[in-house]
């Protein structure tokens, strides 16, 4: 995939939405680590504090930002599924409240934090879609009230839970959206068991502002993460690794091995690989927040470009590239890749037909049902392809807006 340097703003003055490919700029670190340092009672969840003691979230805050971070994190990480019972009763305020203090402690971006849910989606768990969908849409609504910069989805281990944040964002604003994968040491997102370069491929398709990953590794497992995701995007990428990798003592004490220095270390080639939003996750501190600003002082954010005609589809777990001159053989391609081909208006239950196809590329036939279409690709975890025999309008709508490549 073919780079350039950003010569110019591109999107700033578009809907007044933040052009990310403006600048570098630097991410504040972990929130939870320096709770813990200045004492605070952190409890059953953080964000509590927000309305309890918000001098102490403002003040980590106003730290990050003197050591040169350039977007903070609204403290509201966890929607209603995971947050402590007191937190549930007050969510709209307590993650409207993290969102003043963070404008209050500085003036660059505010990006507004949630989690995942805490409940694990079908086909994998038992948590419905559209259970799952009203907990994002209740959390980002109240973050959006307050006007954050952008909505930042982060330390997703499942890519259908990612996908239906991001849905369920879409729905109650139009703030940018920067989407965030965690992975471990195997590269895989520990639930759905997705690949960096079907995560690429998904989230692209889905057309978020900003695409990466944060905790869960160290910078030296990031690089390599971050390089497989480049080479199924062109958008813009967000880096936020952690201290190193995380070493469990025998008491169940977590420590992190990295310095600021080697943190940093890195960033320069985070940089050169597109990433224009790079930070720190747990471990971290305003220590390795002034490192990773002191490394990327003067560098410019780079700006690549898709391979025209080059279609890439994905299951939930891997994806799979067909070469742009032998489209008439998608069919066939798609059952040597042990995929299928599924005829929508025959979906009795879409969760069966889900449970046996998410682990492989789909063909949806699309016939008369515009519902039945909507619920595959609703629930379908991955990148499908969708076969319009009708040419209708309106399903070639439904298939954008789920990112189905449409034939």
């Amino acid at each position: 995939m073919p780079a350039r340097e950003a010569s110019e703003p591109k999107g700033a003055s578009l809907a007044g939405k933040v052009d990310f490919l403006e600048r570098i700029r630097i991410c504040e670190g972990a929130m939870g680590t320096m709770l813990l340092r200045e004492g605070a009672e952190v409890g059953d969840n953080s964000a509590e504090l927000n309305l309890s003691d918000p001098s102490v979230v403002a003040a980590i805050h106003r730290q990050y930002a003197r050591a040169g971070a350039t977007c903070l994190i609204t403290n509201t990480f966890s929607p209603k599924a995971a947050s402590s019972e007191a937190e549930r009763e007050h969510l709209a305020e307590i993650v409207a409240a993290g969102v003043r203090i963070g404008r209050r402690a500085n003036s660059g971006l505010i990006l507004g934090d949630v989690g995942p849910c805490g409940l694990v989606l079908e086909p994998l768990g038992d948590t419905a879609f559209n259970e799952a969908f009203d907990i994002y849409a209740e959390h980002i609504a109240a973050l959006a009230s307050e006007g954050p910069d952008a909505i930042l989805l982060e330390t997703f281990i499942d890519i259908s839970d990612l996908r239906c944040a991001i849905f369920a964002a879409r729905s109650v604003c139009d703030l940018p959206i920067i989407a965030s994968c965690t992975f471990n040491t195997s590269r895989r997102m520990p639930l759905s068991g997705t690949t960096p370069a079907a995560a690429a491929v998904i989230l692209d398709s889905l057309g978020v502002d900003v695409i990466g990953m944060n905790c869960g590794i160290g910078s030296k497992e990031a690089l390599e993460i971050v390089k497989e995701m480049r080479e199924h995007t062109d958008r813009p990428l967000i880096v936020q690794p952690n201290a190193g990798l995380p070493i469990v003592g025998e008491d169940g004490s977590t420590t992190y091995p990295a310095t600021p220095y080697e943190m940093a270390s890195y960033c320069c080639a985070f940089a050169a690989l597109g990433a224009t939003l790079i930070g720190t996750c747990c471990g971290s501190t305003p220590e390795f927040t002034a490192s990773v600003a002191a490394a990327l002082e003067g560098v410019k954010p780079v700006a690549f470009h898709k391979c025209e005609g080059i279609l890439e589809l994905s299951s939930i777990s891997d994806c799979m590239r067909i070469d742009p001159g032998f489209f008439d053989q998608l069919d066939s391609d798609i059952m040597d890749a042990g995929g299928v081909i599924i005829e929508c208006d025959e979906l009795d239950d879409h969760y069966d037909v889900l449970e046996e196809t998410s682990s492989c590329p789909v063909i949806f036939e699309f016939g008369e049902s515009l519902e039945a279409l909507e619920t595959a690709l609703r629930h379908y975890p991955g990148r499908a392809a969708v076969r319009n025999a009708h040419t209708s309008k309106q399903a070639s709508e439904i298939a954008r807006r789920y990112g189905a490549y449409e034939i």
